[in-house]
Order: structure tokens, then sequence, then C-alpha cells
């Protein structure tokens, strides 16, 4: 003989608060999540964003080399490190004793193009600007000093 259940198919009430429950807050979690990893959701700037990207164009074995002759660091910059629509230049200065003294040096347009350092004007006042002391290698690859990277960033 079959027994029949009149209940079938039925949760207990607690059972179905926790599951429900569970399931906003992993949706809360991913949504947390998501706004992170957006574009434009963060409170990092853009010359911060591009000074990190164009150090890592420029580094080798985590030092700028200058030793042997002054790096092409327009050649050496990524398109994709240039923020998109904007006018950017960078710079990296050596210490020396006689005070910082600027050995490399690019400019880019809107359009990412490279443009010599005669043709453009100097940034302007409201530009973002992004620093970051970097080693930089001089007379031989075993003479590092320190050094200043420069990233400024403008419409």
């Amino acid at each position: 003989m079959l027994f029949r259940r009149s209940n079938r198919g039925q949760t207990e009430p607690l059972v179905a608060l926790v599951a429900v429950s569970a399931f906003i807050v992993g949706i809360g979690i991913y949504g947390v999540y998501v706004t992170d990893t957006l574009p434009g959701t963060s409170d990092r700037t853009q010359e911060e964003t591009a000074i990190d990207r164009v150090w890592a164009d420029l580094e080798e074995s985590a030092t700028f080399y200058a030793h042997d002759e002054s790096q092409n660091v327009a050649s050496e910059i990524e398109p994709t490190s240039i923020p998109n629509g904007e006018n950017m230049a960078v710079s990296v200065e050596v210490h020396t004793d006689g005070g910082p003294k600027r050995i490399a040096e690019a400019r880019f347009d809107a359009d990412g193009d490279a443009r010599s350092l005669e043709s453009v004007d100097d940034s302007p006042q409201d530009a973002g600007v992004a620093e970051r002391l970097v080693p930089v290698t001089v007379d031989r690859q075993a003479a590092v000093r320190a050094g200043t990277l420069r990233v400024e960033v403008w419409s």
C-alpha cells in the first residue's frame, strides 16, 4: 500500500529564508566586485594609471637604463599606456650632485601619436601630474642613482 504525503514538494520556511538570504548576499558581493573592476568606478586618476603603465613599458629589470645612450622614450611607450583622448608628457630625471637633470622626455597628443618636443607647447597648469621615484643607471650598468619618472595628463 502506498502512502501519500499531502505536503510533497514543500520546504520548511526557515530553510527557504536562509536560501533567499544567501542568494541576496551573493548578489551583493558580486555587485561590489563588479563596481571595483568596471572602468571609471575606481578612485585612481588617469595620471596614476598612466604612470603605472608607462613604468611597466620603460623599466628593464626594475631599472631605467640610460648608461649606454638615452632611451627613446616615445618608442618604448605602448599606445595602450596613453589615456584615450588625452595629451600626455613623460619625463625622466636623474638626481646628481648638481641637482636634477632631465635625461629623457616624450610628448603624446590626444590621438596617442608621439610629437617632437619642439612642436608641442608645455603642459598647462591644470594638468594632472603623477611622479614616482625610480632607479636610473647612468655611467655604467652598476652605477644606479635615484631618479624621478613624471607623467602629466591633460585634455
